[in-house]
């Protein structure tokens, strides 16, 4: 049976000025931007699912999203700290470190007793909480210094950012895709937009 890798992420909102200034940099500094160009923060890591099992979950992960916001009259935003330095795999990076509020915090633990139940999986959540919302990655330390500095330069240390949708994600080759939303809040975003 065929298997593929999925996560659940967070997807922020294009026409904020917090996504408009991390997809600049990430198209300067992140190679890996064109396989999965929307700015998002994972939510729970990677997992292979097969497609018996992404169906079963699939369902009961947009139940456990939607009886987190039913009802909710805000949008969800999520405070980026940084940029800070680390590695991910073989690689150095340049991200913010988020701080997620209740909400999301909440959603986030729901999704990993969902994950543990239904497909055995050890969904370890200090996995998430270092989550980063990457801006650039080098295996060469000079290079990875110069993103930093700019960096450093050109973006904030902190600001909120506000939240477009929650969706699944699934690989295919390199590339990232979009297997399913979960949650929009784009009409709330249109709302909060029309008022500034």
């Amino acid at each position: 049976m065929d298997v593929a890798s999925y996560f659940v992420g967070a997807v922020f909102n294009p026409s904020s000025f917090g996504h408009q200034r991390i997809d600049s940099f990430r198209k300067r500094f992140d190679h890996r931007f064109q396989w999965l160009p929307q700015v998002y923060l994972p939510l729970t890591p990677v997992v292979k699912l097969n497609h018996l099992q992404v169906g079963r979950l699939v369902q009961e992960i947009k139940d456990e999203a939607s009886s987190y916001f039913l009802g909710q009259d805000y949008v969800p935003s999520i405070k980026l700290i940084g940029p800070e330095v680390g590695t991910k795999k073989r690689e150095s990076i340049v991200y913010y470190r988020p701080e997620l509020g209740d909400d999301l915090f909440y959603l986030q633990e729901g999704l990993g007793a969902i994950f543990k139940g239904c497909i055995n999986y050890s969904f370890d959540s200090t996995l998430i909480k270092k989550g980063q919302v990457v801006l650039g990655r080098s295996i060469y330390p000079d290079m990875l210094e110069t993103i930093f500095q700019t960096a450093r330069q050109e973006l904030p240390m902190s600001f909120s950012i506000p939240v477009k949708e929650i969706v699944i994600f699934r690989r295919i080759q390199r590339a990232w895709i979009l297997e399913d939303l979960l949650e929009s809040f784009i009409s709330l975003n249109a709302c909060v937009s029309s008022h500034l």
